[in-house]
């Protein structure tokens, strides 16, 4: 009896200690998920399941639109952002929820020189500070409809005469 109580008690304890050392993948979700290349505003990253103290968020380009991150995807923007602290700049996102465990960051997207404008796809990677896990959702930038266009003649370098029926594309 007393030998089955303590095989009990060493399987207790090896699976507590294993559930306490197993990882956990944050979640992200961004508020909008897809933004059209005029806007003006703040894109809402939120970050949740955090074992560490700190979330490294980082936005990259989706080259081949698949939704993962692949060895041709490059970074183009990342932000160090500690849970519940306050922001040691304007520029920079800080979470501005109360929630131990969770980062709610706005990016704003009012310059061309702090959010990429051009038109894609992108993944956003949110990388738990503890163990390094991550977790990614996808985004996208879609061309703002203009009113204008293009006009004008193709010409022949060689004897600078138009040639006709030439397209642009």
């Amino acid at each position: 009896m007393r030998s089955n109580c303590l095989r009990a008690l060493t399987a207790f304890i090896l699976l507590f200690a294993w559930a306490s050392t197993a990882e956990a993948t944050p979640t992200i979700v961004t508020s909008p998920t897809s933004i059209d290349a005029g806007f003006t505003g703040s894109v809402q990253v939120d970050i949740g399941n955090l074992a560490g103290t700190t979330t490294i968020l980082r936005l990259y380009v989706d080259a081949n639109g698949n939704g993962s991150i692949d060895a041709g995807d490059t970074a183009i923007w990342t932000s160090i952002i500690p849970d519940n602290a306050a922001a040691w700049s304007p520029a920079m996102p800080s979470d501005s929820n109360g929630t131990v465990g969770a980062v709610t960051a706005n990016v704003r997207t009012f310059s061309p020189f702090e959010f990429p404008y051009a038109t894609g796809d992108f993944i956003w990677e949110a990388e738990d500070s503890a163990d390094g896990s991550t977790q990614t959702t996808t985004f996208s930038v879609t061309q703002t409809p203009q009113v204008q266009s293009v006009t004008g003649t193709i010409i022949d370098g060689s004897n600078m005469q138009p040639i006709p029926g030439a397209l642009t594309v």
